[in-house]
């Protein structure tokens, strides 16, 4: 919901609405794909699940934080000799953020700040899931009408790599 109490969708977001923008011009290149063969070239990005870990509700619902498992959870750097510390498992984005304090002796969260940090990561990890979800299905149904035989799927070329991995415990 907004401040206002409003009802808010994944459009409403900037990924949601990065998405919803590359759905409306796969459906507006799609048609001169049929026509004349002519590619396209589409890049999107999507700044999930890098922090804030805002999403909207209902990516929230798919998990109850009281069972995320951190009972292996140290809050211990366990790193290789020798690695770099931009390599860490830990390496600080949350603290940059004023309610994140990771208050243990050195400085990572403790397991019941990890909890929410971690509930934040895989809702948000779900909404951009949803987000490809729907770039994928636009491929598949450019105009959005299943009766039509518009698939650009079959001749298309996906690519996704991504640049991150948030490590508490897990």
């Amino acid at each position: 919901l907004d401040r206002l109490g409003n009802p808010l969708s994944d459009a409403d977001y900037t990924d949601g609405y990065a998405a919803a923008q590359a759905v409306a011009r796969i459906a507006e290149y799609a048609p001169n794909y049929h026509a004349n063969g002519t590619p396209f070239f589409l890049a999107v990005g999507f700044q999930k699940p890098h922090l804030p870990f805002n999403c909207p509700k209902a990516y929230w619902d798919l998990y109850d934080p009281g069972a995320i498992d951190l009972s292996g959870y140290t809050g211990i750097r366990e790193m290789p000799a020798g690695c770099n510390k931009f390599t860490a498992p830990y390496g600080g984005e949350p603290k940059a953020f004023d309610d994140v304090t990771g208050t243990s002796d050195n400085g990572m969260p403790t397991a019941a700040e990890a909890r929410p940090l971690i509930h934040g990561y895989l809702a948000c990890v779900s909404f951009i899931d949803a987000q490809v979800g729907k770039l994928l299905d636009a491929l598949e149904d450019p105009d959005g009408n299943p009766a039509t035989d518009d698939s650009i799927a079959d001749h298309t070329i996906v690519v996704l790599w991504g640049d991150h991995g948030f490590h508490l415990g897990d």
